[in-house]
């Protein structure tokens, strides 16, 4: 099994409801003169073939960027999962969709690359990223085929992202500080990270 840039579409998950947040769009806070969403299109561009968003409000905003929106397809409010759904439903086209939530502007530069690498070395249809003790399960590298694992999961109401991927994945340790997986949920988080200067 050999995974290329060409076979992974990168989704951009931005269907939360934000409520540490006061309900108001994430994507659109300002982070050193760039919009959170800005933040993650430009480290994701270079690591994937093509961008997807999930939302499922303020749909005219993130659809200014000209990537395909889609909105969940299943009612009722059932988190990231939900988007992943929505999207292996709708784009018959995609072979290996790598995930990252529109409130981590950071992520590192080599990062589907390096679970691209240990898919294909473990012949896993699912991996994601961990930091010491810590996991990052939204950061995940799916493989289209775990669409009917993945309806199955949602329609026995289950909602973990992490349950779901542990059936499927491995884990990837990475040597790192964990700086670049930084998620921003509250104002006072990114009013914090406003003061920093970042290259």
């Amino acid at each position: 099994m050999h995974i290329r840039k060409e076979d992974i579409t990168g989704l951009i998950l931005a269907g939360g409801k934000a409520r540490r947040m006061g309900g108001l769009n994430k994507g659109a806070q300002q982070l050193n003169q760039q919009t959170l969403f800005e933040h993650v299109i430009r480290a994701l561009s270079p690591q994937v073939n093509r961008i997807v968003v999930s939302a499922n409000q303020y749909l005219d905003f993130y659809a200014k960027a000209g990537f395909p929106i889609y909105s969940d397809i299943r009612e009722g409010f059932v988190g990231p999962l939900g988007g992943i759904e929505t999207i292996l439903k709708h784009r018959s086209d995609i072979q290996w969709l790598f995930c990252t939530p529109v409130d981590t502007p950071f992520i590192p530069s080599n990062l589907v690359a390096t679970l691209c690498s240990e898919a294909q070395k473990n012949k896993a249809l699912a991996v994601f990223p961990r930091i010491g003790v810590q996991i990052y399960p939204l950061h995940c590298l799916i493989h289209a085929s775990l669409l009917n694992s993945l309806v199955e999961y949602l329609d026995k109401g289950e909602r973990s992202v992490q349950r779901w991927l542990n059936a499927h994945s491995v884990i990837v340790n990475l040597e790192t500080s964990g700086n670049e997986f930084i998620n921003i949920n509250t104002m006072e988080e990114l009013l914090e990270l406003n003061k920093v200067k970042f290259s």
